[in-house]
């Protein structure tokens, strides 16, 4: 131990005695120093200047006008980026400024075309044109340069978004205004016309279902006919005596059945007209839904309640329809193919329905549970509709070309059959035995079709009650209290409506540990940085030998090692506290632990030294080449600039190997405010590097001294190293 502090004493005493030394040490003192207070002042506020870069602005926007508002974006947005100082905004003619972009003169340029205001606003038209703005940068002139202006355009496209609110802000609130003033005028709402429609369907349907008990009437009025001619038909003589008159009761049951094979295609078609004209009302709820979706919710699950009602209307129609004509096939002289594809057809579409009344009731769910329809629910839901409507069609379609020919052209040959048994009843009595069971037959049909005809007047009261229960939810929309206050606000002041859709949202930014400039947030790299520097710089000014003299002998390794040490972290130290200090109070950087800060730099400073003057002691000139290149690394791989995560992924896998990583994260801690224990945790891992460096120098070393002195004999024998 004697000799330890002999040889740090005798390295201050020489240094002291000597001036040039002395100012030699002092100097690479204040070194680092330096280096790290340059960087952190040119580092300072880099963003706060960028009104000094020269950005052009072309504007050629011509305006339009849009419900008779005058709009030019292009001006507008001018008028803003005048007033905005954030970067030197200079504002050309295009030429000018795509020649200043590649001359150099500009670091990039915006140009705003002619027809940049009508392709905005052609969100209100059929015809939607995406609007665009021509950006041009010079990449050659500056590295950071086109990220920084990459932000002004960013500026200049939140202006352009935010004019484009406030604009559209404005529009709605002129269109509240002129809807308001003329449903007032009209004293009627939606709602009531909602409600007048819903009416004039229910009247409908009551028509519907006169129609169709008349014709259950008239139907039984030819059960009756039916009847009373079979009665005649066991009386052969009479029969023939009276073959006249039973002709002409045949022919008029021919023309009954005719009207009644008539009137039953008849009703097939109107029930097919009626299921087009719900799945229209279907695509014109859905429309609406796509409009309003995620706004007023309530609407949305009314017109979801609408679209599944007409749902299934539509699902009990076709039921009939397919009831009715499995019955008219069923009783005609030759079953139709056509027909059974009919019934298939339909079916399918039933399914297809069955899938839609299950997105109106997901629907239903998810809005009852404060959620919105998604983008996929709404484009699943659209496409099965416009499918159903489709197949509708095609059934309507299928029906007029192909079945209702089919169905008149059997129900024509049956009449011909009783056309041909009513002439030969006048010359054969033997046929008349053959009469019972033809007028069987046309009873049986007269039956089914009476079943299908209850089977229809149910779905008819089916839907009077649906249409009754849905003009009763549309008028308790109507009463809501909500919609009476949306009314009232809309009548006396529509642009708070505005307001809300041109800035529905405020953000309220909250900062943890906020640093208040760049300058100090950078402190800690730079001066970290500066330590390792220093320690660089002093291992090319001092010897790290240490020779023997009469005052100190026999000198172990270990000796010498520590011995030399201490001057080069009695210095590393007075680095170390030159460079926080002037960090303090020259530069006043923000600090919320001096204290610490100062601790974190010593003792960065202290490890940093240590590391640097155990290599070169290990292994000479080859140990300051690993120094230059531990610090070349360091530099990239430590985040002390860019978030590592941002890094190669090689800088990310050494980043926890590097003992600037943990001397920057301590450092920072004590300037925007420690977390926990992380300071703490960053202190002891430093710490770590300075136990495996001693243990380098004072164990590991020993087996390379002669290696060592090995390699300086042969570098100094070229007399050049």
């Amino acid at each position: 131990m004697k000799n330890i502090f002999k040889i740090a004493f005798r390295d201050l005493k020489r240094i002291i005695k000597n001036p040039i030394a002395l100012s030699v040490i002092i100097g690479a003192c204040f070194i680092p120093a330096l280096y790290a207070w340059f960087n952190i002042e040119a580092s300072w506020d880099p963003y706060g200047s960028t009104n000094g870069l020269k950005v052009a602005v072309a504007n050629n926007d011509k305006g339009t006008k849009v419900m008779n508002i005058e709009v030019n974006l292009g001006d507008k947005i001018k008028d803003e980026l005048e007033k905005n100082n954030d970067i030197g905004w200079v504002f050309v003619s295009e030429e000018n400024a795509i020649k200043g972009v590649k001359s150099g003169e500009y670091y990039a340029g915006v140009v705003i075309p002619e027809n940049f205001s009508e392709n905005f606003t052609s969100i209100i038209t059929s015809n939607i044109k995406t609007p665009k703005i021509d950006y041009y940068v010079n990449q050659k002139k500056n590295a950071i340069a086109p990220k920084i202006t990459d932000k002004g355009v960013s500026v200049v496209q939140q202006q352009i978004n935010e004019t484009f609110l406030d604009t559209a802000g404005k529009v709605l609130e002129g269109t509240l205004k002129v809807a308001y003033e003329k449903l007032e005028k009209d004293e009627e709402t939606v709602a009531d016309k909602m409600i007048n429609t819903l009416n004039e369907v229910s009247k409908s349907l009551e028509q519907y279902e006169n129609l169709a008990k008349s014709f259950d009437e008239s139907l039984n009025a030819t059960k009756s006919l039916i009847d009373t001619t079979m009665l005649v038909v066991p009386g052969s003589q009479s029969i023939l005596k009276n073959a006249e008159d039973l002709t002409n009761n045949i022919n008029g049951l021919i023309h009954f059945s005719g009207e009644t094979f008539r009137g039953m295609t008849d009703m097939l078609q109107n029930f097919l007209g009626s299921t087009e004209e719900m799945t229209t009302d279907m695509i014109n709820s859905f429309e609406e839904i796509t409009k309003i979706a995620g706004k007023n919710t309530d609407i949305v699950k009314l017109q979801l309640n609408f679209i599944k009602t007409r749902a299934e209307r539509i699902q009990n129609l076709l039921i009939n329809v397919s009831n009715l004509v499995k019955t008219i096939n069923s009783k005609l002289p030759i079953k139709l193919n056509t027909l059974d594809k009919l019934v298939t057809k339909i079916e399918r579409i039933n399914t297809a329905i069955d899938r839609i009344i299950s997105f109106c009731r997901n629907g239903e769910t998810i809005i009852d549970n404060g959620g919105e329809l998604t983008d996929s629910i709404i484009f699943d839901m659209k496409n099965l509709i416009y499918q159903v409507r489709g197949d509708v069609l095609d059934v309507k379609d299928m029906f007029r070309i192909n079945v209702k020919p089919a169905i008149d052209n059997q129900a024509e040959k049956m009449y011909k059959i009783l056309v041909d048994f009513g002439l030969l009843s006048k010359n054969a009595s033997s046929i008349i035995g053959e009469m019972n069971n033809i007028l069987k037959g046309i009873y049986n049909t007269i039956e089914a079709s009476q079943k299908a005809i209850q089977s229809t007047n149910k779905a008819i009261e089916s839907s009077k009650k649906d249409v009754r229960n849905l003009s009763k939810k549309i008028q308790d929309v109507k009463s809501s209290q909500l919609l009476v206050n949306l009314a009232v606000i809309i009548k006396n002041d529509p642009s708070v409506v505005g307001k809300f859709i041109s800035a529905p949202v405020q953000i309220q930014e909250k900062s943890f540990y906020e640093i208040k400039n760049y300058g100090s947030a950078m402190t800690p790299f730079y001066s970290i940085l500066s330590f390792w520097v220093g320690g660089v710089l002093l291992v090319s000014l001092l010897k790290t030998r240490v020779e023997e003299d009469e005052n100190i002998t026999n000198i172990k390794p270990y000796q010498a090692y520590l011995g030399r040490y201490v001057l080069f972290m009695l210095i590393g130290i007075a680095q170390s506290l030159i460079v926080c200090l002037g960090d303090l109070y020259i530069l006043k950087i923000q600090c919320i632990n001096p204290s610490l800060f100062v601790l974190t730099g010593v003792l960065s400073s202290i490890v940093f030294i240590n590391i640097i003057y155990t290599f070169v002691v290990s292994f000479g000139d080859v140990g300051k080449a690993i120094c230059v290149f531990l610090l070349v690394i360091q530099v990239a791989g430590s985040g002390g600039t860019f978030p590592i995560e941002v890094t190669p992924e090689f800088f990310q896998k050494i980043h926890p190997y590097l003992p600037f990583t943990y001397a920057i994260n301590a450092m920072r801690e004590t300037i925007a405010g420690i977390y926990e224990n992380a300071y703490l945790k960053d202190i002891v891992s430093i710490l770590k590097f300075l136990l495996l460096s001693l243990l380098l120098g004072l164990v590991i070393r020993k087996p390379l001294i002669k290696v060592n002195e090995f390699f300086e004999e042969k570098l100094e024998e070229t007399h050049l190293m």
